[in-house]
């Protein structure tokens, strides 16, 4: 259609929106774009879902707070709320229940999904981030959905969703896994026990259409352990702290910032062997080598200075030699 604003332009003018908190500016931004013939789908995927990536990078680059950063999120939020709106009642007597994994606080992609499944014709219910499994078990087996989603934007808590794809799966109902922190491809999602994984909702939406018609096999009902998590925890700690004491011989400016930093540096020491292990669980070192950059990508100061970063794999890499949980083999793929 002639006279459509170019998608880049929209994002852009959004983006200045939501930067000054001109929530009034959005929503006309959002009603001239449905006059030109946008589609919600196109709203969502090409506009929303941009500007929240340029946000969470500009945080890590530090040009942005977490404050800022929830602002412009919350902004988004009751845009999709005006989009929600304009969806017709649900066609389809197929429901899918909506989660977030255990322990993930995303949930304006999982929003985004909800929105789309509704507008593709879906009764969705979505049960917000991180909700307890033993309330989610309780409240799905008094009424089984058809089919279980879950949404996982932050690898850290792919563990989690391991915990919701074995409820599903103790159900007797299939899932389907989708957000950023399963990849690009299905194979972590199928490593941890879920049914199938789907790249965007609108591919999400064929797949559950699909399985109404032939339902999947159910994937096999003992997957690879995911770490008994307190065993984890136990190991994180002591781990950890006999990484901050390598680690202040061995590059001792580091530590040379007082008790805040140095509690910095603890987290991220503890984010990195925690993310060796669900790398393991997963068998795709790429969640550890992705989050190795990330984290050597933060604007400073957050944490480990850049420099510190790889000293501290190869530190995690001899203190985890010993154990037989696959951490150890995983750090070693980190530079090689």
């Amino acid at each position: 259609m002639t006279g459509m604003t170019p998608p880049e332009a929209a994002a852009d003018e959004l983006s200045r929106h939501v930067t000054t908190g001109d929530i009034g500016q959005a929503h006309r931004l959002l009603q001239r774009l449905l006059e030109e013939g946008w589609t919600i789908q196109r709203l969502v995927s090409e506009l929303l879902a941009v500007v929240q990536v340029r946000t969470g990078r500009a945080w890590q680059a530090g040009r942005r707070t977490i404050a800022q950063e929830h602002a412009t999120t919350a902004v988004v939020d009751d845009l999709l709320g005006a989009l929600s709106r304009l969806v017709p009642p649900p066609t389809s007597h197929a429901n899918i229940a909506l989660v977030c994994a255990e322990g993930e606080w995303h949930v304006t992609p999982a929003r985004m999904a909800a929105l789309l499944f509704r507008r593709a014709g879906w009764r969705t219910t979505f049960y917000g981030g991180s909700t307890p499994l033993g309330h989610l078990e309780q409240t799905l087996a008094a009424s089984p959905p058809t089919f279980v989603a879950i949404s996982c934007t932050d690898p850290r808590f792919l563990l989690g969703a391991a915990r919701v794809g074995a409820l599903a799966r103790g159900l007797g109902v299939p899932s389907l896994a989708g957000g950023a922190g399963f990849g690009d491809r299905e194979h972590r999602a199928t490593a941890l026990g879920i049914t199938g994984w789907a790249p965007d909702p609108a591919a999400a939406s064929s797949i559950l259409h699909r399985w109404l018609d032939a339902p999947p096999d159910a994937p096999d009902p003992a997957p690879p352990e995911t770490i008994d998590l307190t065993l984890l925890e136990r190991r994180r700690n002591g781990v950890t702290e006999q990484a901050i004491q390598r680690l202040a011989a061995m590059a001792p400016t580091v530590l040379r910032h007082g008790a805040q930093p140095l509690e910095h540096v603890r987290r991220d020491l503890g984010e990195l062997l925690h993310v060796a292990h669900v790398a393991s669980a997963c068998a795709d070192p790429r969640v550890l080598t992705d989050f190795v950059r990330w984290l050597a990508e933060l604007h400073p100061p957050r944490g480990l200075p850049h420099e510190a970063v790889q000293p501290s794999v190869q530190i995690l890499r001899e203190l985890t030699d010993r154990f037989d949980d696959g951490s150890a083999e995983v750090l070693a793929t980190v530079g090689s």
